[in-house]
């Protein structure tokens, strides 16, 4: 028997008291114990009251074995701390659930896979070429964007295979209230209709203001109109994937939504001092965090000094016909350029940590740091093989990683360290 994918998920166990029952008492003396222990049972939770606390999280991943020709894995969040029992049951019924349906797939995928090869393989053999089998592949990957005393937000990223000349990706983002284990919407947050023109006039005046270069990237022709699909979006039924960011509110569009392929899933976030009456308490407080720069060059706006006013912040790859590749870091007024290399490709993270903003510049391995508090100043860059897993305050984490059916398996770490000194 072919072994299928199983996850068992952590049970939250709740303690519950019990009474006993003495023997008969008048009435009066019956209400009078009950109005005592109502007091007790009352003073009892006041003191076992818990303040709001950060949750405690694990990522777990777990894979398909034994099928010719399907291969998968699937991480799932779980709280791991016993403070957040009511958002601990609702994120193991949302995974409980993707791993059900998953399970689901797996027969009617390896079938289908094997019909595929079957009928490529004879066409191999008829037209006199080698043929080499493939395997169809989905695999779904968590990555927690806000773990704070209000929120937790995460995304998880789903990508396919299923033969062709490339695979694809779906994009999704879930927030949730992290006391009330809710999982929440734009109507939590405030007047949904009004927050949804805001964020269709963010989006599409961002886009304005952003290059030639990046804007010659989305689709603008008599077939499909980026303009148009961000109007169809928030003047429907349904808006575009999003969730809870550090700065605002992060909106996704798929791939081919208001790009080609090659352009990736375009992300927007609109900051939270753009929406009138936005509901105060899932606004964070100020505090270490990453964002991820636009993989098209579409500009994001960050407040980099402080100052209550936000900059057009963006990174964007140039590649030239008659002169070398480069990249253009844009920060506010001051921008900066970089020679890329051949074949080489430039993303940007903005970082705001304890001793400043910076902007970390990742290269095809090498890595740059700018600071960007004031301006644009390149405070060092060091060469590597590894990619970056992770940035924390005052690090930079490196790793190397391998796919396997259980899902990505990371190697050892790297740290360097990193300040307005440069980086180590």
């Amino acid at each position: 028997m072919k072994k299928r994918l199983a996850l068992i998920l952590a049970l939250t166990l709740i303690a519950t008291a019990s009474f006993g029952c003495g023997k008969d008492e008048s009435k009066d003396t019956a209400v009078q114990k009950n109005e005592n222990q109502n007091k007790e049972e009352e003073a009892d939770a006041s003191e076992k009251t818990i303040e709001p606390s950060v949750p405690e999280y694990a990522i777990t991943s777990v894979g398909a074995d034994g099928y010719e020709y399907f291969e998968g894995s699937v991480e799932c969040l779980q709280i791991t701390d016993d403070r957040h029992e009511a958002l601990a049951k609702a994120i193991d019924e949302l995974f409980s659930g993707r791993v059900s349906n998953f399970n689901s797939r797996i027969e009617d995928q390896n079938k289908e896979a094997e019909s595929f090869n079957k009928e490529n393989e004879k066409n191999a053999q008829e037209e006199g070429y080698d043929y080499e089998p493939i395997k169809y592949q989905e695999s779904q990957y968590v990555t927690v964007i806000r773990a704070d005393e209000e929120v937790l937000s995460f995304t998880v990223t789903s990508s396919y295979y299923f033969g062709g000349a490339h695979g694809s990706e779906v994009y999704e983002g879930f927030t949730f209230d992290a006391n009330t284990g809710e999982q929440l919407t734009m109507a939590d947050y405030g007047d949904e209709k009004k927050m949804a023109l805001v964020a269709k006039d963010f989006i599409l005046t961002s886009i304005e203001e952003s290059s030639d270069t990046a804007k010659e990237m989305l689709f603008d022709d008599d077939v499909t109109s980026y303009k148009t699909v961000i109007e169809d979006y928030f003047s429907g039924e349904t808006l575009p994937e999003n969730y809870l960011d550090h700065t605002g509110v992060t909106f996704v569009f798929q791939q081919y939504d208001i790009a080609p392929y090659a352009a990736g899933i375009s992300k927007f976030t609109v900051p939270y001092s753009y929406f009138e009456n936005f509901n105060t308490a899932y606004i964070p407080k100020d505090g270490f965090y990453t964002m991820e720069l636009s993989e098209q060059g579409l500009i994001s706006k960050i407040d980099v000094n402080g100052d209550g006013t936000f900059e057009n912040v963006y990174i964007i790859n140039e590649y030239p016909e008659d002169s070398e590749a480069d990249y253009v870091l844009n920060v506010g007024d001051a921008d900066i350029t970089r020679t890329l290399g051949e074949g080489n490709y430039a993303s940007g993270t903005f970082v705001h940590a304890k001793d400043g903003n910076y902007i970390i510049v990742n290269s095809n391995g090498k890595i740059v740091l700018f600071e960007v508090s004031n301006g644009i100043r390149e405070l060092g860059s060091l060469e590597t093989d590894k990619i970056i897993r992770e940035i924390k305050n005052g690090e930079i984490i490196l790793a190397d990683f391998t796919y396997t059916d259980e899902g990505i398996k990371w190697g050892e770490n790297e740290i360097h360290k990193y300040s307005k000194s440069g980086i180590e």
